[in-house]
């Protein structure tokens, strides 16, 4: 049997088409954060009142970060857990976000995306960078004639990449929303809250 392609207009679905309100991109990082710190309670990796979710706004460089101090995630299941899209391990009922989408709603709005993260132990910081700027660029060329897959687009625009660092203690995960766009820019204008 043949496999089933996906076109790079499901990426429009699944970012600009399900989230149309930009402010609901908080929403979903900072939902996956909590996640991840009932899941760090759960491993008695954190005490009930260490959880703690930080929120950084740079209002002139229209950068958002968002970290938490949770699970982190382990270099060895990196890039699997960050390239599966609505495959999540989540559990409906247990977890608050269940889905698996969620981590491409800043797509939709910013130029690009940064996921970073270490797990307790490790001595390596995981990244990935995304080009949104280049994923609306291609999906734009499919509009136009150029046809691509998701799967093409998502290896073009998603890099990764390690580096290393002392403090094998700490487990966290952070998403940097850079370079925000303003309404001559995207469909939808960001409100930074």
């Amino acid at each position: 049997m043949e496999e089933y392609v996906f076109g790079a207009n499901i990426l429009e679905n699944l970012t600009t088409g399900m989230y149309q309100d930009s402010k609901v991109i908080y929403r979903e990082y900072i939902q996956n954060a909590c996640d991840q710190i009932d899941k760090a309670v759960s491993m008695n990796l954190l005490s009930d009142d260490e959880g703690e979710i930080k929120i950084w706004l740079d209002l002139q460089n229209r950068a958002v970060t968002i970290e938490d101090n949770a699970t982190g995630i382990s270099k060895d299941d990196f890039k699997r857990v960050l390239s599966n899209i609505a495959y999540s391990e989540k559990e409906i009922g247990k977890d608050k976000g269940f889905r698996g989408i969620g981590r491409l709603c800043g797509l939709a709005y910013c130029k690009e995306v940064v996921f970073a993260t270490t797990a307790r132990g490790e001595d390596t910081i995981s990244v990935m960078r995304c080009n949104a700027k280049e994923m609306r660029e291609f999906i734009s060329r499919s509009e136009t004639g150029n046809r691509y897959t998701a799967s093409e687009v998502l290896k073009r625009i998603n890099k990764f990449n390690t580096k290393k660092t002392d403090d094998i203690d700490s487990h966290w995960f952070k998403v940097e929303k850079e370079k925000q766009y303003t309404n001559r820019n995207c469909r939808h204008s960001p409100t930074i809250i």
